[in-house]
């Protein structure tokens, strides 16, 4: 999975399935996180209940699969987190929703299975999954006139995530680094515990009550700056701008290195350079976001804004982003500083690696230009470095 060769993986879960079929185990018993609910019945013209036993996010990343599911099937009801219904109802496949709870669904089906269980059962290919982008609306009656309205680049932070896995969370201080980048203004979208800690970057709370109200919010920004949280599969699921920061042992749907993913064509990957590396990932986020901004800057195709209201709603792949909005003349004045001495700064590494791959350090010329060194002659002594 981590490397898209889903034609493998399928004939791992099926050996998989096939011997935990043979172990005849119970269905719908234990802890329903571990419960297998598919056991391969054939689905074509039946009555399928897709139950949502996962996290938020999981139901967000396959309800994807629901249309190629109706294809196929005669029926598909969702049994899901009644907080994710509504924005759910937009969704193609979907013919009826029911919120989940602890007891039995009082449903007629004649087939269930468990919604990460679809992609299995449907055999995808990544031309599926990267085809369904976006798939995931919010109406404009919805949109909310948050950070649209304010310039510069607006960005929505996420720091942590819930007790499941720990190593996705970091620390809120270490996003303050951000403010050195010019041209930005930073918003905070985190929910929970960590919303206390905003301070710590700081950043505007913008924090939205609810599901529907938060992917309006998302698609008011220019980018989403997230963990591996459910922020990151809605904001993909949008078709929104979002980088997703990743520790170093990332979890199985995300590859372990390069900076794409085949479940959401917006999404930009930044991976931990060495577990527990949070600076190292900022200082390659930070990079990238002064490109970010230099293709906004020029006019290079950025985030699509609907031209009946004036605001973020249905992506457009004609749309072209007006920097104008974003950068007043002194602020561009700055901006082009910043954009030489970056690209100063990068001439004179690229001389550097070039100098030490080449180049020895005569002792004689230590003190008078000790980065470079000068070019190695037979004559130069044998300590020579």
């Amino acid at each position: 999975m981590r490397e898209a060769e889903l034609d493998r993986a399928w004939e791992i879960c099926d050996r998989h399935l096939q011997e935990y079929c043979l172990s005849d185990p119970a269905k719908h018993t234990g802890e329903r996180h571990f419960q297998r609910i598919w056991r391969g019945e054939e689905f074509e013209g039946r009555r399928v209940l897709v139950r949502c036993y996962h996290g938020l996010g999981d139901t967000i990343q396959f309800v994807r699969f629901a249309k190629p599911l109706r294809d196929r099937a005669r029926e598909v009801l969702l049994w899901g987190q009644p907080e994710l219904l509504e924005l759910l109802r937009g969704v193609e496949g979907i013919d009826s929703l029911h919120p989940l709870h602890d007891g039995t669904p009082a449903l007629d089906y004649d087939v269930d299975m468990e919604i990460m269980e679809l992609a299995h059962a449907l055999r995808v290919t990544p031309g599926l999954i990267a085809g369904r982008v976006p798939y995931l609306q919010v109406g404009p009656t919805f949109i909310r006139k948050t950070a649209r309205s304010r310039r510069p680049i607006s960005i929505g932070l996420v720091w942590e995530a819930g007790n499941w896995d720990r190593r996705r969370c970091m620390p809120p201080g270490i996003l303050s680094k951000l403010h050195a980048v010019p041209g930005i203004q930073l918003f905070s979208l985190q929910q929970g515990p960590g919303r206390a800690m905003v301070d710590a970057i700081p950043a505007e709370d913008i924090a939205a009550p609810d599901l529907r109200s938060l992917a309006a919010t998302i698609t008011s920004l220019d980018l989403i700056l997230t963990i591996d949280t459910m922020v990151a599969h809605l904001a993909g699921a949008l078709g929104t701008p979002v980088w997703t920061m990743l520790h170093a042992d990332c979890d199985w749907r995300w590859p372990k290195v390069g900076r794409k993913s085949i479940w959401y064509p917006s999404m930009t990957l930044f991976h931990q350079p060495s577990s527990g590396d949070w600076e190292g990932l900022l200082d390659q986020v930070i990079t990238e976001l002064y490109q970010f901004l230099a293709q906004l800057e020029w006019g290079v195709a950025g985030p699509a804004v609907d031209q009946t209201n004036g605001e973020a709603g249905a992506k457009s792949d004609t749309s072209t982003f007006d920097a104008s909005r974003h950068l007043d003349g002194p602020a561009c004045g700055i901006w082009f500083c910043h954009r030489l001495c970056g690209f100063l700064d990068h001439l004179r590494q690229r001389v550097i690696r070039f100098s030490r791959r080449h180049c020895s350090y005569h002792p004689l010329h230590d003190a008078f230009h000790p980065t470079l060194g000068t070019p190695r002659h037979p004559g130069y002594p044998s300590q020579a470095r």
